[in-house]
């Protein structure tokens, strides 16, 4: 146990020797921790430090003070009642969790309004390890079931969903290991969402710790090499700064790769040297997992310390024998090793006062299947569903639907580009106009699918009138 975990025991046990009215603070202690806990939405997790952690499980102990038996710590009515939610007036208990490799997932609470939805749910780690952190994250992103239409001779092969997933921390409650977040979920009306909410993970990333070092050109021997060439049917992703290098590349040699630091030996330099009067610089990391050095970044820094940009990189598969991976005709089970080489512009005569700068992190975490289900009640009565045929600008918004959420838009447009993304919203209700962030969502064969987003809880009977670049639509 370190100093810090010693401290909060004492102050816990100090604390619960105190009998505390809460009835006197705790209106004044849920408007701090409302703006000391919680940020602005971001489609990113906030972190907070350990010291803002501490305060805030202090305030949370003396605003449950005698009233903890009432609400469950981590249950509904615990969250709507001490972190006070946005959307706290819409949702409505669920409860519902599933378990794997001793990680919980429990969806606490969630409303869905059409194909938006917003839930709050908690990750916890169940095993008595702390595995959890403050970083702690589903990988990549959490999946949400959508249903997709039959297949018609009208639908385009190449149509594809979209799906939007909004996250926010709210808060980590590290003596129990338990992260509470909040998602915003909306997806088009091409592929909606099921009926009953479902939500599942595989990937649940833990922490992740960065690195970075140097390495000083002067300190190796770089040679002309004889390269090798990787065409197109190996290469499995390509990126370049200026003009496509084409599908036929060169690479140096497969060398004898050495760690680039002593605390990971997963990410290896297996070469670098001179091809056509270019850098090359080649590295070596497993091809296979989720976890490990990840997010590898390589700069080439000059004698002023400018960072050179690469003129292209690119990346291969080998399996355990060395022998390129084909895209179209090999199985990539077998595919082990992979291969990044980096290309910088360089003097040869000038490499040794040169030097290469790098950083990555290291992901741990646990795979698992993780699925929950939530049976909402019907939300349409909160709902407003509008037919319109009125065209703005080229686009018609045919269907409206207006949740307390946001809205939601399935519309056609002329010419060969949806604008309806650029076009003005703003709500027009009883207490004065709402101007409505940009709109997000997908379109295609002359159809849009949009959304847009409220930045808080709106009383659908409350609008007047939807402002489309100044064209009103009446909402009563």
């Amino acid at each position: 146990m370190n100093s810090h975990d010693k401290n909060e025991k004492i102050i816990q046990s100090a604390l619960s020797q105190i009998t505390v009215d809460s009835s006197q603070i705790k209106d004044n202690v849920k408007n701090q921790l409302k703006v000391n806990a919680l940020s602005d939405f971001s489609e990113t997790s906030p972190y907070y430090s350990r010291k803002k952690i501490i305060a805030a499980a202090l305030i949370l102990f003396l605003i449950l003070g005698s009233t903890v038996t009432a609400a469950k710590l981590g249950s509904f009515g615990w969250l709507m009642e001490t972190i006070n939610p946005r959307y706290r007036e819409v949702v409505e208990p669920v409860e519902a969790f599933s378990e794997d490799n001793d990680i919980r997932l429990e969806i606490i609470g969630a409303q869905k309004y059409e194909n938006t939805a917003v839930v709050y749910l908690s990750l916890q780690d169940i095993s008595g390890q702390k595995r959890l952190t403050e970083k702690s994250d589903f990988s990549d992103t959490l999946n949400v079931a959508t249903t997709f239409p039959k297949k018609t001779s009208s639908l385009k092969e190449e149509v594809s969903s979209s799906i939007s997933v909004g996250k926010k921390l709210l808060f980590f409650d590290a003596e129990n290991n338990k992260l509470y977040y909040e998602f915003y979920i909306s997806a088009d009306g091409y592929s909606p969402l099921t009926d009953n909410l479902q939500i599942s993970a595989k990937v649940i990333n833990f922490d992740y710790q960065p690195y970075e070092g140097e390495i000083p050109l002067q300190s190796l021997k770089l040679e002309e090499n004889a390269p090798i060439r990787i065409d197109g049917k190996h290469i499995i992703s390509a990126a370049w700064s200026n003009e496509d290098p084409g599908n036929e590349l060169w690479a140096l040699p497969l060398g004898n790769p050495e760690r680039l630091t002593d605390e990971r030996g997963d990410l290896k330099l297996s070469n670098i040297g001179i091809i056509d009067g270019q850098l090359h610089l080649q590295t070596l990391s497993p091809f296979q997992g989720e976890f490990g050095s990840k997010f590898h970044s390589f700069d080439l820094i000059d004698p002023q310390g400018n960072k050179i940009e690469e003129e292209y990189s690119f990346s291969f598969v080998s399996d355990n024998q060395g022998t390129l991976i084909h895209l179209s005709k090999d199985n990539f089970d077998n595919a082990i090793n992979r291969y990044n080489e980096y290309v910088f512009p360089i003097e040869p005569n000038e490499a040794s006062s040169y030097t290469i700068r790098y950083s990555f992190d290291v992901i741990t975490g646990t795979e698992g299947e993780w699925k929950v289900a939530a049976n909402l009640t019907d939300s349409s009565k909160q709902m407003k569903r509008l037919t319109n045929s009125d065209n703005i600008d080229g686009h018609i918004f045919n269907t409206i639907i207006i949740s307390p959420l946001g809205l939601e838009v399935h519309g056609t447009y002329e010419g060969n580009e949806c604008q309806a993304s650029e076009m003005k919203l703003t709500l027009e209700t009883v207490s004065g106009q709402i101007p409505l962030p940009s709109g997000y969502g997908s379109s295609y064969d002359h159809r849009f699918y949009y959304h847009w987003k409220f930045d808080k809880i709106i009383k659908v009977e409350e609008i007047k009138a939807l402002l489309v670049n100044d064209h009103s639509i009446s909402v009563r």
